[in-house]
């Protein structure tokens, strides 16, 4: 696409870097950059609430007897990489299932296919059979809703920033904007504008999506954020591909 700053992209930041880590893309990877982060949709570790598991410490201490199945929507993802930490750093031992999208993950859940899962948090707290544990965040932007999370960082001591598994903003080509920076300036004032707009909130609410998830982040965030999943993405990289280290 010609670099004008009429061609955009769109898309969730950490499944796509994690993609990057996994398998090396085609082009440079500082010939795109991301801006105007749309939300913050924290990772969690969530139950049936048939479960026998009542709070996380109970999947920690089983996942030390024996290995837990973990489903997820697919390895290389945020939450995936939370639940692999979790383990590391606790000592329980978590086999990632991936079960191919969101819905799959939560069924899964529901009827016993896997012990437990972990997916953006938003996709799971409306679910009257689901229960919330733990999130990978600093803070619970739905206590009524989530009142069992904890916060894994602080409760385990992880020492690791919030691990966001929704984080969608817009993509551009680095050179349209060298280019053309007067555009891009009239492309990122007028999406600043946007989170002031009450049509806007009014629009999100519509769609029974939490409004406490939906803030405005900066290319400056959006690249800190980028540089934290990919930094932590290659620590774990043969357990994000499903392979073994020789």
């Amino acid at each position: 696409a010609e670099a004008d700053c009429y061609n955009l992209l769109f898309g969730n930041m950490g499944p796509e870097v994690l993609n990057w880590v996994v398998k090396k893309p085609t082009f440079p990877l500082d010939a795109y950059f991301y801006f105007a982060q749309v939300d913050a949709d924290p990772a969690c570790i969530f139950v049936s609430k048939r479960s026998k598991f009542k709070n996380i410490d109970d999947i920690i201490a089983e996942g030390r007897k024996r290995t837990l199945t973990v489903g997820t929507s697919r390895l290389a993802h945020p939450a995936s990489l939370g639940a692999l930490v979790l383990a590391t750093k606790t000592g329980a031992k978590f086999n990632l299932i991936p079960l191919s999208g969101g819905r799959n993950t939560r069924a899964g859940v529901t009827t016993g296919e896997v012990d437990l899962g972990t997916l953006p948090s938003s996709s799971v707290v409306a679910r009257k059979n689901l229960e919330v544990l733990a999130l990978f965040d600093d803070k619970n932007p739905l206590p009524k809703r989530m009142p069992k999370a904890v916060l894994t960082n602080e409760h385990f001591k992880l020492g690791l920033p919030p691990l966001i598994a929704g984080a969608r903003a817009f993509g551009i080509q680095a050179a349209a904007v060298k280019k053309y920076p007067d555009r891009f300036k009239v492309l990122n004032d007028t999406l600043m504008k946007v989170y002031t707009d009450p049509a806007y909130k009014a629009a999100v609410i519509k769609t029974k999506a939490p409004w406490e998830f939906f803030h405005y982040g900066s290319a400056e965030d959006c690249k800190k954020y980028v540089a934290w999943v990919t930094e932590l993405g290659q620590q774990y990289r043969p357990l994000l591909t499903g392979r073994k280290k020789k």
